[in-house]
Protein backbone atom coordinates (compact mmCIF):
# COMPACT_ATOMS: atom_id res chain seq x y z
CA UNK A 1 0.00 0.00 0.00
CA UNK A 2 1.40 3.22 -1.36
CA UNK A 3 0.98 6.38 0.11
CA UNK A 4 -0.83 8.06 -2.34
CA UNK A 5 -4.41 9.95 -2.42
CA UNK A 6 -6.34 6.77 -2.79
CA UNK A 7 -4.96 5.61 0.59
CA UNK A 8 -6.28 8.80 1.93
CA UNK A 9 -9.23 8.39 0.29
CA UNK A 10 -9.68 4.58 1.59
CA UNK A 11 -8.46 5.66 5.09
CA UNK A 12 -11.69 7.97 4.63
CA UNK A 13 -14.11 5.83 4.16
CA UNK A 14 -12.84 3.10 6.32
CA UNK A 15 -12.95 5.17 9.17
CA UNK A 16 -16.20 6.86 8.07
CA UNK A 17 -17.80 3.25 8.37
CA UNK A 18 -15.90 1.60 11.43
CA UNK A 19 -15.49 4.15 13.65
CA UNK A 20 -17.54 6.90 12.76
CA UNK A 21 -18.08 10.87 14.53
CA UNK A 22 -14.41 8.99 16.12
CA UNK A 23 -11.26 11.08 16.31
CA UNK A 24 -7.81 8.77 16.58
CA UNK A 25 -7.25 10.56 19.65
CA UNK A 26 -6.29 7.80 22.57
CA UNK A 27 -8.33 9.35 25.70
CA UNK A 28 -11.22 9.86 23.20
CA UNK A 29 -10.76 6.22 21.85
CA UNK A 30 -11.04 4.36 25.02
CA UNK A 31 -13.42 6.49 25.96
CA UNK A 32 -16.24 5.97 23.59
CA UNK A 33 -14.94 2.45 22.88
CA UNK A 34 -14.72 1.20 26.35
CA UNK A 35 -16.22 -2.05 25.83
CA UNK A 36 -13.66 -2.83 23.30
CA UNK A 37 -10.85 -0.81 25.36
CA UNK A 38 -7.67 -2.85 27.19
CA UNK A 39 -4.21 -1.26 28.02
CA UNK A 40 -0.64 -2.91 28.53
CA UNK A 41 2.08 -1.69 30.08
CA UNK A 42 5.49 -2.00 28.43
CA UNK A 43 7.49 -2.78 31.09
CA UNK A 44 7.42 -5.03 33.85
CA UNK A 45 6.38 -3.75 36.95
CA UNK A 46 4.59 -1.04 35.64
CA UNK A 47 7.56 1.30 34.64
CA UNK A 48 7.36 3.78 32.77
CA UNK A 49 10.50 4.42 30.80
CA UNK A 50 13.05 2.24 29.88
CA UNK A 51 16.66 3.45 31.11
CA UNK A 52 18.35 0.62 28.93
CA UNK A 53 18.82 -1.11 25.94
CA UNK A 54 17.55 -4.02 27.79
CA UNK A 55 14.62 -2.31 28.89
CA UNK A 56 13.86 -0.73 25.19
CA UNK A 57 14.24 -3.99 23.72
CA UNK A 58 11.06 -5.15 26.46
CA UNK A 59 9.31 -2.21 25.25
CA UNK A 60 9.66 -3.23 21.38
CA UNK A 61 8.71 -6.82 21.84
CA UNK A 62 5.61 -6.14 23.85
CA UNK A 63 4.46 -3.66 21.23
CA UNK A 64 4.92 -6.14 18.61
CA UNK A 65 3.29 -9.00 20.93
CA UNK A 66 -0.02 -6.96 21.05
CA UNK A 67 0.31 -6.11 17.32
CA UNK A 68 0.91 -9.73 16.26
CA UNK A 69 -1.58 -10.71 18.41
CA UNK A 70 -4.52 -8.00 16.70
CA UNK A 71 -3.10 -9.33 13.50
CA UNK A 72 -1.62 -6.67 11.94
CA UNK A 73 -0.55 -7.62 8.67
CA UNK A 74 2.68 -6.22 6.48
CA UNK A 75 1.03 -2.96 6.52
CA UNK A 76 -0.25 -0.46 8.69
CA UNK A 77 -1.60 2.78 9.14
CA UNK A 78 0.16 5.24 11.67
CA UNK A 79 -1.88 7.89 12.23
CA UNK A 80 -0.62 11.27 13.75
CA UNK A 81 -2.16 14.76 14.99
CA UNK A 82 -0.37 17.73 13.47
CA UNK A 83 1.15 19.34 16.02
CA UNK A 84 3.86 15.93 16.28
CA UNK A 85 4.06 15.37 11.84
CA UNK A 86 7.66 17.55 12.35
CA UNK A 87 8.99 15.01 14.34
CA UNK A 88 7.64 12.39 12.54
CA UNK A 89 8.22 13.43 9.45
CA UNK A 90 12.01 14.11 10.61
CA UNK A 91 11.82 10.38 12.08
CA UNK A 92 10.37 9.10 8.92
CA UNK A 93 13.03 10.75 6.65
CA UNK A 94 15.84 8.60 8.37
CA UNK A 95 14.34 5.33 7.66
CA UNK A 96 13.72 7.23 3.85
CA UNK A 97 9.79 6.94 4.34
CA UNK A 98 7.67 9.38 2.82
CA UNK A 99 6.19 12.49 4.67
CA UNK A 100 3.18 11.58 6.50
CA UNK A 101 0.46 13.13 4.58
CA UNK A 102 -2.49 15.17 5.28
CA UNK A 103 -5.57 13.39 6.05
CA UNK A 104 -7.84 15.57 7.93
CA UNK A 105 -8.99 17.93 10.32
CA UNK A 106 -10.54 16.55 14.37
CA UNK A 107 -12.26 19.10 16.01
CA UNK A 108 -10.96 19.54 19.35
CA UNK A 109 -13.03 22.66 20.53
CA UNK A 110 -10.21 24.76 20.67
CA UNK A 111 -10.18 28.16 18.08
CA UNK A 112 -8.82 25.72 15.21
CA UNK A 113 -9.37 22.25 14.67
CA UNK A 114 -6.35 19.87 14.56
CA UNK A 115 -4.61 18.51 11.55
CA UNK A 116 -4.68 14.76 10.90
CA UNK A 117 -1.74 13.11 9.21
CA UNK A 118 -0.83 9.52 7.91
CA UNK A 119 1.30 7.69 7.07
CA UNK A 120 1.87 3.81 5.90
CA UNK A 121 4.65 1.84 7.47
CA UNK A 122 5.72 -1.91 6.99
CA UNK A 123 4.77 -4.01 10.02
CA UNK A 124 7.81 -5.10 11.52
CA UNK A 125 10.30 -2.81 10.67
CA UNK A 126 12.64 -0.58 11.42
CA UNK A 127 10.67 2.60 10.70
CA UNK A 128 7.67 1.35 13.02
CA UNK A 129 10.19 0.60 15.73
CA UNK A 130 11.77 4.25 15.58
CA UNK A 131 8.17 5.26 16.05
CA UNK A 132 7.01 2.72 18.45
CA UNK A 133 10.59 3.53 20.70
CA UNK A 134 10.34 7.44 19.95
CA UNK A 135 6.55 7.58 21.45
CA UNK A 136 7.76 5.26 24.54
CA UNK A 137 10.56 7.71 25.20
CA UNK A 138 7.52 10.49 25.30
CA UNK A 139 9.51 12.51 22.37
CA UNK A 140 6.32 11.56 19.58
CA UNK A 141 2.83 11.23 21.04
CA UNK A 142 -0.96 10.81 19.42
CA UNK A 143 -0.08 8.15 17.36
CA UNK A 144 -2.02 5.36 16.26
CA UNK A 145 -1.66 2.51 14.69
CA UNK A 146 -4.37 0.93 12.35
CA UNK A 147 -4.46 -1.96 10.07
CA UNK A 148 -5.41 -1.30 5.96
CA UNK A 149 -9.49 -2.68 6.76
CA UNK A 150 -9.33 -0.59 10.43
CA UNK A 151 -11.16 -4.01 12.54
CA UNK A 152 -8.90 -3.01 15.70
CA UNK A 153 -6.85 0.63 16.83
CA UNK A 154 -3.72 0.76 18.16
CA UNK A 155 -2.65 3.96 20.41
CA UNK A 156 1.12 3.46 22.01
CA UNK A 157 2.05 6.08 24.63
CA UNK A 158 4.67 6.60 26.86
CA UNK A 159 4.44 3.64 29.85
CA UNK A 160 2.11 1.26 27.26
CA UNK A 161 -0.28 0.96 24.63
CA UNK A 162 -4.29 1.08 24.10
CA UNK A 163 -5.86 -1.03 22.20
CA UNK A 164 -9.26 -1.23 20.88
CA UNK A 165 -10.01 -4.13 19.91
CA UNK A 166 -12.58 -5.91 16.85
CA UNK A 167 -15.21 -7.03 19.85
CA UNK A 168 -15.22 -7.18 23.58
CA UNK A 169 -14.69 -11.06 22.82
CA UNK A 170 -11.74 -10.03 21.41
CA UNK A 171 -10.74 -7.78 23.95
CA UNK A 172 -11.02 -10.34 26.54
CA UNK A 173 -9.13 -13.05 24.73
CA UNK A 174 -6.15 -10.50 23.98
CA UNK A 175 -6.73 -9.49 27.99
CA UNK A 176 -6.23 -12.74 29.00
CA UNK A 177 -3.45 -13.65 27.18
CA UNK A 178 -1.24 -10.51 28.02
CA UNK A 179 -2.75 -10.33 31.43
CA UNK A 180 0.41 -9.78 33.15
CA UNK A 181 1.36 -6.78 31.53
CA UNK A 182 -2.00 -5.10 32.95
CA UNK A 183 -2.51 -2.27 35.37
CA UNK A 184 -3.23 -3.34 38.54
CA UNK A 185 -6.01 -0.65 39.48
CA UNK A 186 -9.44 -1.03 38.79
CA UNK A 187 -9.70 1.09 36.38
CA UNK A 188 -7.43 -0.55 34.23
CA UNK A 189 -5.16 2.68 33.79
Amino acid sequence: MSMSADVVERLNLGWDEKWPKTSPDGPVLRTEHGDRWVRFHSLPESKRYADTEAEHAIVLERHHAVLDELGAGRDCFVLSLGHDRDRLARLLSDFHEPAPRLWGTMDTGEDQPDELYVCVLTHPSPALDAVLRTVADDVLGNVTIAPPDLRWLYHPYDGGGDVIAPSPSDRDRISKKFAEWRPRNPEGL
